[in-house]
């Protein structure tokens, strides 16, 4: 579970680090934001039936909303309103993040493609920079249906 939450926040930090905030403020986000990943998945981490429990471990980042995970990691890292505005401004206009046991993949948009962030013991190479613009029609989730491991 180390493993995938660390791949997932750095996918994460990878996008707030464009935002003009210190360094130091961006390492507290980090801890507090792994702190709340690990609190939340630690009942719901099944290594033998991976995909179960996967919407629940879900982040989910849309043009209008936020995922309470990151919401709560940007409040409790003590950063002020306008750095946690400048970090949301910086993340994608929709991002769904799946961590599951062994895999880490994420979504840009709903009819985006599926990447791979993470699958067993190795990280696969990514870059934040391909991050989309494009906003979904609908207004439906992106996590309200577990896209095929890729």
């Amino acid at each position: 579970m180390k493993e995938e939450i660390n791949c997932a926040v750095d996918f994460v930090l990878g996008f707030a680090q464009k935002a003009d905030v210190p360094w130091n403020a961006l390492l507290s986000f980090r801890l507090c934001l792994i702190d709340h990943m690990n609190k939340k998945y630690l009942n719901h981490w099944y290594s033998d039936r991976p995909f179960k429990g996967s919407s629940y471990r879900c982040i989910v980042v849309s043009e209008n909303k936020i995922d309470p995970i990151l919401s709560a990691a940007l409040n409790d890292a003590y950063l002020d309103p306008r750095q946690i505005q400048d970090i949301r401004h910086h993340l994608p206009k929709e991002l769904a993040i799946w961590v599951d046991p062994c895999e880490v993949s994420y979504r840009f948009g709903c009819a985006g493609s599926v990447g791979v962030l993470y699958s067993g013991s190795s990280i696969t190479e990514t870059t934040s920079d391909s991050e989309s613009g494009t906003s979904s029609s609908g207004g439906s989730s992106p996590c309200s249906t577990r896209p095929p491991s890729v």
